[in-house]
């Protein structure tokens, strides 16, 4: 199996008025990796907000066949620390996911629908 990875960082040089002196800082927007014949859920079809959150997470995304979607959020460590499954309606659809519980800190989330695969970060507040 062929599979594809794709990044979105998001890049910051910062320089001092010295030559000797620069910062690169780096933040990872959203990764995701899928097999060659499938495709990525697009900005187009899904979100999530709010983002940051000190409460409940709202995925909002369309599909295009009745068909199961799960949703897997993951510490920073890369530990599964929430699971959502649910089975997605023909259109718009939403998974309300409680984080209210969760420690302050950056983490993960990975959508999987219509065979189709989307992961990207959130922030606990």
């Amino acid at each position: 199996m062929k599979l594809r990875l794709s990044l979105e960082v998001e890049m910051v040089i910062s320089g001092a008025t010295s030559q000797y002196f620069i910062a690169l800082s780096t933040k990872l927007k959203s990764a995701s990796v899928t097999d060659e014949n499938s495709a990525e859920i697009t900005q187009d079809n899904f979100m999530v907000y709010p983002n940051p959150t000190n409460g409940v997470l709202t995925f909002d995304y369309s599909s295009e066949s009745e068909s199961e979607v799960s949703i897997t959020i993951s510490s920073i460590e890369g530990k599964i620390v929430k699971t959502a499954l649910s089975t997605s309606a023909i259109g718009q659809n939403q998974v309300l996911m409680d984080v209210s519980e969760f420690d302050a800190g950056t983490y993960f989330y990975t959508v999987q629908l219509d065979g189709k695969a989307s992961t990207g970060t959130i922030i606990k507040q």
